[in-house]
């Protein structure tokens, strides 16, 4: 199977990934100015995704929420983690969480089909950074409110 739209040998580009050996895989999406993708219903890339065994997603939902980059990146975490567990992570500012982008975020989810085993998580930059990097030096903290990043 191809995971790709951009060339048929190549893969997904999730823009992290961390190998927990056998204690699972988690693939990390990482947004700061842009939002998630949004290809249409009849977007051609979408045939590659349809009849994968392992996914016990609704297809139909996840083309209809037009997440095609996350999803390529859940069909290539599903199929690199086999059975380990497996995470799939929306990193973005706030904004990417609220309203119509939530709410088609939140449909995409719903059609993952997610377990114990295989999951998505949504965390925001100031989760991330204000609740999660408590002791980080000056520079740091300066960056990432320049940017935005942290409330």
């Amino acid at each position: 199977m191809h995971w790709s739209s951009r060339r048929p040998n190549s893969f997904s580009e999730p823009d992290v990934i961390v190998d927990f050996g056998e204690d699972g895989l988690m693939f990390i999406e990482v947004k700061h100015l842009s939002r998630n993708d949004l290809k249409p219903v009849d977007y051609s890339g979408w045939s590659r995704y349809g009849s994968p065994a392992r996914l016990a997603w609704r297809i139909e939902d996840v083309k209809a929420s037009g997440c095609y980059e996350l999803a390529r990146n859940w069909c290539l975490l599903k199929n690199l983690a086999e059975e380990r567990p497996a995470t799939l992570v929306n990193l973005g500012p706030d904004k990417l969480f609220l309203g119509a982008e939530g709410a088609r975020l939140d449909r995409f989810v719903t059609a993952l089909g997610t377990d114990e085993q295989s999951q998505f998580m949504k965390v925001t930059w100031s989760d991330l950074l204000g609740k999660g990097l408590v002791d980080v030096p000056d520079w740091f903290a300066e960056f990432c409110c320049d940017r935005g990043l942290m409330a």
